[in-house]
C-alpha cells in the first residue's frame, strides 16, 4: 500500500535493469508528477517485464511534462502484464527499443494509447490471438522492428480489427512480420 511519486521540480529518470513489479493498492501507486508545473521530462527505463498486479493507479506526466516508458536493456524477451488496477497513459509514450538486439515485448494484456500519445516499436512486439493495441493515439513499427501476431485478422491499415487498432498506425516496409494464427 505504498506509492512512488516524482518531485514537483526537475526531471526524473528511473532505470531498472530487471522487472517493474507493482502490487500496491494505493490509489496512486506510481505517479511521475505530483503537480502540473511544466516542462519536465519523466522516463521509466524497464529492462525486464512490466507487471502491474495491484489495484492502484499508474499515472505518467502532465500535458506540459510528458512521460516515457522505455523497454530497453536487460532481458531480450519480456512481458507487459496488467492484471488489476488502472494504467493512465494520457501523458505517457511507450518505446520498445532494440537494446539488446532482438528485444521483444509480449503483450499479455491490451494497451490503450490515448490521443497525442505513441507506442513506437524499434525492437519487437508480440500479440496473442486476443491482445490488442487500441485508442486514439499512434502505433509505429519502425524499419528493423518486428511484429508477431496470433490474431486471425492479423494487422490492418484502419478500423477496429486485428492486433493494432489505434487511430493512426504505421507499419514500415523494412520491418519484419510474423503471422502465427490458425483460422
Amino acid at each position: 500500500t505504498s506509492q512512488v511519486q516524482g518531485a514537483s521540480s526537475g526531471s526524473t529518470t528511473i532505470t531498472l535493469k530487471g522487472d517493474f513489479n507493482v502490487s500496491s493498492s494505493s490509489a496512486t501507486a506510481f505517479r511521475f508528477q505530483n503537480s502540473s508545473s511544466g516542462s519536465k521530462t519523466y522516463v521509466l527505463n524497464v529492462g525486464g517485464s512490466f507487471n502491474w498486479t495491484g489495484s492502484g493507479t499508474f499515472t505518467g506526466g502532465s500535458s506540459s511534462s510528458q512521460a516515457t516508458i522505455n523497454f530497453t536493456g536487460g532481458a531480450t524477451a519480456v512481458n507487459y502484464i496488467q492484471s488489476a488496477g488502472t494504467i493512465t497513459l494520457t501523458n505517457t509514450n511507450i518505446v520498445i527499443a532494440n537494446t539488446p538486439a532482438g528485444k521483444t515485448v509480449t503483450l499479455n494484456n491490451n494497451i490503450a494509447i490515448p490521443t497525442s500519445r505513441t507506442l513506437t516499436v524499434n525492437g519487437g512486439i508480440a500479440f496473442s490471438s486476443s491482445t490488442i493495441v487500441s485508442g486514439a493515439g499512434t502505433f509505429t513499427l519502425n524499419s528493423g522492428g518486428s511484429l508477431t501476431t496470433a490474431n486471425t485478422a492479423g494487422i490492418t491499415s484502419s478500423g477496429a480489427t486485428g492486433s493494432v487498432q489505434t487511430t493512426t498506425r504505421t507499419f514500415n516496409t523494412g520491418a519484419n512480420y510474423t503471422f502465427n494464427a490458425s483460422s
